[in-house]
C-alpha cells in the first residue's frame, strides 16, 4: 500500500490529478482492512479536494465513516477521517446544522487520546500514533456524548 500512496502523491504533486485518483480508487477497491481503507480514503479525499470535486471527496468520507469496522474505529486515523469530513461537510451540504456538535465530540475524543499518550501529532492527512504498542483507542474515550 506505501508503494500506491507514494506514487499516488508524487502524481498529485505533478498535477496529474487524474492519474493519482484512479491509482488510490483502485487500492481502496482492492483492499478489505479497515486501517488501510481509512488511510487511502483519506488521500484519495485528498486528491479530490484538490481537482475540486469537494462533494465526492466528503461522500468518499462518509463512506469509509459509515462502513467502518468498530476495529477501525478505535484507529486514530479514523478521527483523521471525521475531521476531514467535517472540514467539507458545510461546503456540500450548504448547512452547519450538526457541525458544531460533532466537531466537539471529534475533538474531546482527540484531546483525550493525545492526553492518554496515544497520539502525538496531527500530520495531515495522518493521525500519528505515539507507539505501535498502543495503536487503538480506548473505547471509554470514543464514546461520544
Amino acid at each position: 500500500m506505501e508503494e500506491t500512496v507514494s506514487e499516488a502523491r508524487y502524481l498529485g504533486d505533478l498535477g496529474k490529478y487524474d492519474q493519482a485518483t484512479e491509482i488510490l480508487r483502485q487500492a481502496l477497491a482492492a483492499t478489505h482492512d479497515g486501517l488501510q481503507r481509512l488511510s487511502l480514503a483519506i488521500d484519495l479525499a485528498t486528491v479530490l479536494r484538490s481537482q475540486g470535486l469537494w462533494k465526492e471527496s466528503f461522500e468518499t468520507l462518509e463512506h469509509e465513516i459509515r462502513s467502518a469496522s468498530e476495529a477501525a474505529k478505535e484507529q486514530p486515523v479514523f478521527l483523521q477521517v471525521e475531521m476531514d469530513a467535517l472540514l467539507l461537510r458545510p461546503f456540500v451540504l450548504a448547512s452547519f446544522e450538526g457541525v458544531t456538535a460533532q466537531a466537539a465530540g471529534v475533538f474531546r475524543r482527540l484531546l483525550e487520546a493525545r492526553s492518554a499518550g496515544l497520539v502525538h501529532e496531527l500530520d495531515p492527512p495522518w493521525v500519528q500514533p505515539l507507539s505501535p504498542e498502543l495503536p487503538s483507542i480506548p473505547r471509554r474515550i470514543l464514546t461520544v456524548t
